[in-house]
């Protein structure tokens, strides 16, 4: 009776698992990004593709600088790299 309730509870759980990890959403336009390695959350294959869309979401910083190779203060904005491999599971 006990390895039935196993097998039954690994039937039951399998999906869920399956589900979380391919957690992330498909994109919708063009693909930007690509990330592939040591991930636990996908949407293509074996790897977590990004739209623009997708990116934004993770929430776009700004960063105002001056640099040695431009004249004045410049505007820099993008998604941080930990907030991509926290939403890909690295």
């Amino acid at each position: 009776m006990r390895i039935r309730f196993s097998w039954l509870l690994l039937f039951l759980c399998l999906p869920l698992a399956v589900l979380a990890a391919d957690a992330l959403p498909r994109p919708t336009g063009a693909v930007v990004l690509t990330v592939s390695g040591s991930i636990a959350n996908t949407n293509a294959n074996s790897e977590a593709r990004f739209d623009r869309v997708m990116l934004e979401k993770l929430g776009v910083r700004t960063l105002r600088t001056s640099t040695i190779w431009t004249t004045g203060i410049k505007t820099f904005e993008g998604v941080l790299v930990r907030d991509v491999m926290k939403a890909v599971g690295a």
